[in-house]
């Protein structure tokens, strides 16, 4: 095997030597007087009288004779008893250091002593502000802010990281000149303390002011300082490996030229696997996963999750589903999300947080799709926020709209870009085809299978094995895909969502999922100003054909739709039942109605009306309602509503009411439909009104 093939990390030892620690010798630097620093001298005289009386009211305290007045202020305050909000600006600068010695922090807080004491007395309060701010840390800490003091940072760190870490952000040379001797010279835990308060300084983008502290006590502090803040390295010798990894019949993964990787070089892949979430191990893993065969490599990865769940999941192994979202496929995906059901249906919430983690690592269609299916129907609260939340964040880093996710969330299931799958074993293949009816059917040729065969000696058993996998993902999930896609697309013709030509290509017409439902359905061209201007259907052989059969060539800078019957007769009264006659004489099976679909319009006295009373007093068993979620109704209030154009609402009244719908609603009794946002029904497109109808009375049925 020729080694210039295999990732450097797979070829020779990856692992490295502990790195040297250098002798550090500390330049001393000359002390740095402390500063007091208020934001300006309109700051400082706030803080000299914080508190003041109304104009009309009298300041009891005033009347009280001086050398009386601070002895009384400062025995109410040993007594916690109650003073005048003025207390702090009758007291000498001795008094202000004993209220500040003295108080409790609820006085501290209330009448401002330490504010008026730091605004008078300035650093000559600095000794009494350390040792009150044991007693009030959230006052004091106010105070501490505007001094820059080494002996603050000192104070702060004992037992406010938090706030040490603020305090540096607002004086960063001072707190480097302490930290970074102790980051190059203190004992291991203290050292390990600082070295994380100086990467907060850095992350805060005030790198430049330790630099040039640490410059100042050394080129060789500066050095070693970098050194330590890179991010750490491989170890110096491969992690011991769990006994569930069993290297020997673990599945070898290949190149991209199917040339298997050797013994050793697999058993450094998993040592690499078995460092992460280390960024070293992602960063030697990346161009294994760019060199590999990516099926080979999610076969590795789909045994060794089944392992780790087999041996109860262990959680110190757990880089084995941070591995499985660095380098898995759609079959581990697949796994990973059967999983990540069972984890949370028994309540193990760490697991469920790092499957959903790993899915949202791999990033694929089919990993969406999975969080998307979470997010959406799960019962557990926690997966179902946890998927959410990764859904979010994948949509506001890819800046997708709901609609343009929606697209992304087809998985392929496996199928190629021709649209097909062949399951493989070796000397023997099948295929699976989705049928009229838009089901999975697995093939022998021309003979249906219920099920892949047994092996035979002559089968390759690695690629069984992995096409026993793909089957049982393509069984289990294509029912949910297939419906999920199609009530997607059926939204869209009655939404009257359109794509650009490149959109088109990329979801539809080249999708290897997608392609199957795209050539059953009649597509709409639309102009520069989104008026329907054709249709056109998408021939077994790719091309695109009118009514007529005469091949269309796509405008590149046109729009493209699921077309609505109604739109269509825009076009000629006569289109829907021609084109009809053309898919029947193709035998075109249409997954769901669209040129054979129900059309309402409205009566001549229900046009310029805000409500339609048509259905009133129908009854409607109340599970019925839940088929109605699909076509965009949701709740509002205790009635059911779907939104509509011109960010107006269609609801739907209903009695008693389907707010909070239960598992086994009460049978409900239909009230007017009435439009909210404005406006009435005959401002709705025709298709509009046509799908609102047509969802209203198809609870009747």
């Amino acid at each position: 095997m020729s080694e210039a093939a295999i990732p450097t990390s797979l070829a020779r030892p990856p692992w490295v030597p502990p790195r040297k620690k250098r002798a550090i010798v500390l330049t001393e630097l000359p002390p740095v007087p402390d500063r007091l620093v208020f934001r300006d001298e309109a700051e400082r005289e706030a803080w000299l009288t914080p508190l003041k009386l109304r104009p009309d009211d009298k300041d009891p305290l005033a009347a009280i004779p001086p050398a009386e007045r601070e002895a009384k202020i400062l025995a109410v305050v040993r007594a916690s008893g109650i003073l005048a909000i003025t207390a702090a600006a009758h007291l000498s600068d001795e008094g202000l250091r004993e209220a500040v010695r003295i108080a409790p922090a609820t006085f501290l807080a209330h009448y401002q002593f330490a504010h008026v004491g730091l605004a008078r007395l300035g650093l000559g309060l600095l000794e009494d502000l350390l040792v009150a701010f044991d007693r009030a840390p959230t006052v004091i800490a106010d105070c501490l802010r505007r001094i820059d003091s080494p002996r603050v940072l000192a104070k702060l760190e004992a037992s406010h990281p938090i706030l040490a870490a603020e305090w540096g952000a607002r004086f960063p040379r001072t707190a480097a000149r302490r930290l970074v001797p102790l980051v190059v010279t203190a004992p291991a835990k203290e050292a390990a303390a600082a070295l994380k308060q100086v990467r907060k300084l850095f992350e805060a983008g005030l790198g430049s002011e330790v630099d040039a502290v640490a410059r100042e006590l050394g080129e060789d502090v500066l050095a070693e300082l970098h050194d330590l803040l890179a991010p750490p390295p491989l170890p110096p010798k491969p992690p011991a490996l769990p006994g569930f990894v069993e290297l020997s019949s673990l599945p070898r993964p290949a190149l991209r030229d199917g040339t298997p990787l050797e013994p050793e070089q697999v058993e450094r892949l998993v040592q690499l696997l078995a460092c992460l979430p280390l960024g070293a191990a992602r960063e030697a893993l990346a161009p294994v996963k760019a060199a590999c065969d990516p099926a080979r490599l999610g076969d590795t990865l789909r045994v060794l999750v089944d392992r780790w769940v087999q041996s109860d999941a262990p959680t110190k192994e757990r880089w084995v589903l941070v591995g499985a979202g660095l380098l898995g496929d759609d079959v581990v995906v697949h796994r990973l999300a059967e999983s990540i059901a069972e984890w949370a249906d028994t309540g193990k919430h760490t697991r469920v947080a790092g499957g959903v983690d790993a899915l949202a690592e791999v990033g694929s269609d089919a990993a969406l799709a999975h969080l998307a299916r979470f997010a959406e129907k799960s019962k557990a609260k926690a997966l179902k926020k946890r998927a959410a939340e990764a859904i979010a964040a994948f949509r506001e880093m890819h800046g997708l709209g709901e609609d343009e996710l929606a697209d992304r969330l087809a998985p392929d299931l496996g199928f190629d870009a021709q649209g097909r799958l062949a399951l493989s074993y070796g000397p023997r293949e099948f295929r699976v085809i989705f049928d009229e009816l838009a089901k999975v059917t697995l093939m022998d040729g021309d003979k249906v299978l219920r099920s892949l065969p047994k092996t035979a000696p002559t089968d390759d058993a690695a690629l069984a094995d992995r096409a026993r996998a793909i089957w049982a993902l393509v069984k289990k999930e294509s029912g949910a895909v297939v419906e999920a896609q199609l009530r997607r697309l059926e939204r869209a013709m009655s939404r009257g969502r359109t794509w650009s030509r490149a959109q088109l290509d990329a979801y539809h017409l080249r999708h290897p999922l997608m392609q199957h439902f795209a050539r059953r359905l009649l597509w709409g061209m639309h102009d520069g100003e989104g008026a329907l201007v054709g249709a056109f259907r998408v021939a077994e052989d790719g091309t695109f054909a009118d009514v007529e059969d005469a091949e269309v060539t796509l405008p590149e800078a046109g729009r493209f739709s699921v077309v609505h019957p109604l739109a269509l007769r825009a076009l000629g009264e006569d289109l829907v039942a021609r084109w009809g006659v053309v898919f029947g004489d193709y035998r075109v099976v249409q997954p769901f109605p669209q040129l054979a679909r129900e059309t309402f319009e409205l009566d001549p006295a229900e046009r310029g009306s805000a409500t339609l009373a048509r259905f009133s007093g129908v009854t409607i068993e109340g599970s019925r309602f839940f088929g109605m979620k699909h076509r965009g109704w949701t709740f509002v209030d205790y009635d059911f509503g779907k939104a509509v154009s011109g960010r107006r609402f269609v609801v739907l009244d209903t009695e008693p009411g389907l707010g909070f719908l239960a598992m086994k609603p009460e049978d409900q009794v239909l009230g007017a439909l009435s439009l909210d946002g404005g406006g009435t029904f005959d401002q709705l497109t025709p298709v509009e009104v046509s799908e609102v109808l047509r969802d209203v009375e198809l609870l009747r049925r």
